[in-house]
């Protein structure tokens, strides 16, 4: 059948739509270049802008929605053109004109949830948690059935501390997300919130000789429930599979000043902060060093 132009026009469109859907970016691309080649629209510059962007070609994407976002036009390319000219900064590690253009979008378009998602994301990566925690709150206020806005958060939360905060979300995060396994960080949580048996039911039901991120908070665990020489035990062995893991020479800095012996835990506690423990975890061990080695 022979189509008219305003057909084929469509139909390059339509097909570019569901290749990109399909992940198949080579194609989506030639698609939407023969439809911007028939009828050169801002809607199909976004559609290009946007493929390359997902093609990682940042160099690509970038002029074509600044080309967008300075455009006269007001329609949901704009919106989402700005949007992802704040990606492009942020994969370009240029943070400063990634800001401006997430608060650009954010007050020209207020009701964009992922623009606030997006802004706490930027935000966490600098370690900027209480910033990071507000921007996912506020992505949440308005858009509360996206499990992955709860998962952020609750890292946020996993940083700061805020193990209350943090098991609320884990829970919510189940909730909307039956299939996501979620025990291991309901096992920590408890266990933080000082509830151990509760945790070593938990941990229990999950154990993995092979895991060292589940030995270090196991371990950590058995000592909080009195047992401090198997937890050790695990949280060494925990180790030997993940040796750079500052959390588990913080756990082990817990036990020893535990246990009176300051030499042994301020030397954990200097290990895990060579390791880069702030920039996970936050302040606590340095928050220690101050306190028991000094």
């Amino acid at each position: 059948m022979l189509l008219s132009y305003g057909q084929e026009v469509d139909e390059n469109f339509v097909k570019g739509q569901e290749f990109f859907g399909n992940k198949e970016y080579e194609k989506a691309l030639r698609s939407f270049k023969r439809a911007y080649k028939s009828n050169a629209t801002l809607r199909i510059k976004f559609w290009i802008a946007h493929t390359y962007a997902e093609m990682d070609n940042i160099d690509k994407a970038k002029p074509l929605f600044l080309e967008i976002v300075n455009s006269n036009h007001q329609g949901s390319e704009k919106a989402l053109s700005m949007l992802n000219l704040a990606n492009c900064y942020s994969s370009l590690k240029q943070s400063d004109s990634a800001h401006f253009y997430y608060d650009l979008t954010i007050s020209e378009f207020p009701s964009m949830a992922s623009a606030y998602f997006n802004k706490g994301q930027l935000l966490y990566s600098e370690s900027s948690f209480k910033a990071a925690k507000a921007q996912f709150d506020k992505a949440i206020e308005i858009e509360s059935g996206d499990w992955l806005y709860y998962q952020k958060r609750l890292e946020v939360c996993f940083a700061t501390q805020n193990y209350e905060c943090a098991l609320n979300d884990l829970k919510k995060v189940k909730r909307l997300n039956p299939k996501i396994k979620v025990e291991f960080n309901l096992a920590y949580c408890y266990s933080m919130l000082e509830k151990y048996e509760q945790a070593d039911s938990v941990f229990q039901l999950i154990y993995n000789e092979k895991d060292a991120a589940f030995l270090n908070n196991y371990g950590l665990n058995k000592h909080n429930l009195g047992n401090s020489e198997e937890g050790k035990k695990l949280i060494r062995q925990s180790l030997k599979i993940a040796p750079n893991n500052s959390f588990a020479y913080r756990n082990l800095a817990l036990i020893a000043i535990a246990q009176s012996k300051p030499k042994e835990a301020c030397k954990h506690l200097n290990r895990a902060l060579s390791l880069g423990f702030e920039k996970q975890y936050g302040s606590e061990v340095g928050d220690l060093l101050k306190k028991h080695c000094n």
